[in-house]
């Protein structure tokens, strides 16, 4: 080892040893600050408790926001908030589906949309727009799968996909 490399290691553990001095009061600081109290042991056991149940994140942040489960600074938990309290937990697999319940749900999917193609392209050949036929298929109770309801653009990628008659075919 040349006089260089031991000049350059000692350096290094001196930094080393610098830094660790700064840390101390900030490490105890953070330490302090992940004392809870009973109040939010409670909720954060709430949390785990659903999260067990199969329930995901999004609708645990809703439940929490029914249930008035906040956190210290007054407000509903955010997704990261609740991923980090139920780190640990584990959400229970789903059962795979038999063949007669996937068939059941396609098939429930091919109900809820059934004549949605047709009621669109008629809208479209009467010259209305997007945003027009997105209104109608909403009065008219037509929904995505997540049961929001049709967007201007959703429409306009069903017409493209179905040569649009305004159009010709053609991609616009």
């Amino acid at each position: 080892m040349t006089l260089l490399d031991r000049t350059l290691s000692v350096l290094a553990a001196y930094e080393h040893q610098l830094v660790r001095e700064q840390m101390k009061p900030r490490l105890a600081a953070s330490l302090m600050a992940r004392i809870h109290t009973q109040e939010e042991l409670e909720q954060i056991e709430q949390v785990k408790a659903w999260r067990r149940e199969g329930l995901s994140l999004r609708v645990i942040q809703d439940l929490c926001k029914i249930r008035g489960v906040t956190t210290r600074s007054g407000k509903v938990p955010s997704i990261a908030t609740l991923s980090r309290w139920t780190k640990c937990t584990a959400k229970p697999k789903r059962a795979k589906q038999s063949k007669s319940a996937r068939q059941h749900l396609k098939s429930r999917s091919e109900n809820r949309c059934f004549g949605l193609l047709e009621f669109i392209m008629d809208l479209r050949e009467k010259g209305h727009s997007y945003r027009e036929i997105a209104k109608r298929t909403q009065e008219a109770g037509y929904r995505t799968k997540e049961g929001n309801p049709l967007a201007h653009n959703q429409i306009a990628r069903i017409v493209r996909r179905n040569n649009d008659p305004m159009t010709g075919g053609r991609d616009v």
